[in-house]
């Protein structure tokens, strides 16, 4: 399940909750953080902390403006 997303600057990219409802709480309990497209796709992979996924976008990102 997708919880909150936060953009990653002007890069296009946002970095999305991923986890598992929790019945009792009905809370999200965050087990990793994936990067999306400005289109929604996921990238591959999975991350350990949204800082991480925000480096992951920052690249993703530079490398897209180097081969536009």
């Amino acid at each position: 399940m997708i919880g909150n997303a936060w953009p990653v600057g002007d890069t296009g990219y946002s970095v999305l909750e991923w986890g598992e409802l929790d019945r009792q709480s009905f809370s999200l309990k965050v087990t990793a953080y994936v990067v999306a497209d400005r289109r929604g796709e996921q990238q591959e992979g999975f991350h350990a902390s949204r800082e991480a996924a925000e480096a992951v976008a920052r690249a993703l990102a530079g490398v897209a403006s180097r081969l536009a």
